[in-house]
């Protein structure tokens, strides 16, 4: 109370009628009526209570984890009343599942040392008398070798002085280190001109002529290792 009316407030009958069109939460708060005539006032006062049904802050989201590391899994609703929560995994209650190395908190399940088996569909539901929201997540626990995702033998062009970027995109678990080489070499490509992005991609700034030539993305992880080739031509 103290502060101006809303923005979206519409009065009516002769100041009798307020109506608030288009409610927010921010329009919560005690309202105060105040009439007078030359005899005196006299002051009414409301409270009103904006109430809304859940909507997510943070939800579950799907992942691929490697074999003995940690998985969060979020589940974080707003709303008034304050949404509950009720997880479940392939359609069943956490209790009817039971593992030993998973820890349920008001808003998240962490995973400890995952395995294959933990691989399942989490389910979050948040709900409050005015709705409910359901997500799901996918936990694929598994180790993957690096898979390419890039064509191999792509032929790239640029011209001296301009950058150019070619591309290694990998899927794996665990992560892959990302190595280049050009020509017959067996040493990286280094030097201030050469950057490999998080993204597997080589940038090479202010092209010069001997840029030109064949280059090879390695990517190894524990569980084995791939390469492309890419041909760059300086114009």
């Amino acid at each position: 109370m103290g502060k101006g009316l809303p923005e979206r407030v519409s009065v009516q009958n002769h100041g009798k009628l307020l109506t608030v069109l288009r409610v927010q939460e921010e329009d919560n708060g005690k309202y105060m009526c105040r009439a007078r005539n030359a005899h005196g006032e006299a002051e009414h006062y409301f409270h009103v209570t904006v109430e809304e049904p859940p909507k997510w802050i943070s939800m579950p989201e799907s992942t691929i984890a490697t074999v003995g590391t940690e998985v969060r899994i979020n589940c974080v609703a707003a709303g008034f009343p304050q949404p509950s929560t009720v997880w479940r995994v392939n359609g069943q209650s956490l209790n009817d599942v039971p593992a030993s190395n998973r820890k349920v908190f008001d808003d998240a399940i962490i995973l400890h040392n995952v395995k294959p088996s933990d691989s399942a569909v989490y389910q979050c539901e948040a709900s409050n008398r005015h709705g409910t929201i359901l997500a799901n997540a996918n936990i694929l626990v598994m180790n993957l070798p690096p898979m390419i995702l890039t064509e191999d033998s792509q032929e790239y062009a640029a011209v001296v002085g301009s950058s150019v970027i070619m591309h290694c995109k990998v899927f794996s678990s665990p992560a892959s280190t990302i190595m280049w080489t050009k020509d017959d070499t067996e040493k990286s490509v280094e030097g201030e001109r050469f950057s490999v992005h998080d993204n597997g991609s080589l940038e090479i700034r202010s092209v010069q002529k001997e840029d030109m030539g064949q280059y090879t993305c390695f990517t190894t992880n524990i569980e084995g290792k791939s390469a492309i080739t890419a041909i760059l031509d300086i114009k």
